[in-house]
């Protein structure tokens, strides 16, 4: 069942010149409904990220996002609580 914005989609977004998708799994579905579609994928090369070694650094968490019901901070937090509980030298950050 799609709720109230999936019927807005399904209606409006086939006569946008292109809809921008910010992951590949939605283009199947934006195609399905006639829409011309094109990904805009994560900047950030996960194959650059590293850690640093020196004695500044501590074992942590970093949540980087908007503040909003998808991103689900809340069962982060809670995996976090968890986590601290076996090795308490953790963070967030």
């Amino acid at each position: 069942m799609i709720g109230f914005f999936g019927r807005i989609r399904k209606k409006i977004y086939k006569y946008a010149s292109v809809v921008v998708s910010l992951t590949n799994k939605d283009v199947p579905n934006y195609v399905q409904d006639g829409c011309n579609c094109v990904v805009i994928e994560n900047p950030i090369d996960q194959n650059k990220i590293h850690l640093l070694q020196d004695s500044r650094t501590r074992d942590g968490f970093i949540a980087v996002g908007r503040i909003c019901h998808q991103k689900n901070y809340e069962r982060m937090l809670n995996i976090f609580s968890y986590l601290i509980q076996m090795d308490n030298s953790l963070t967030l950050n």
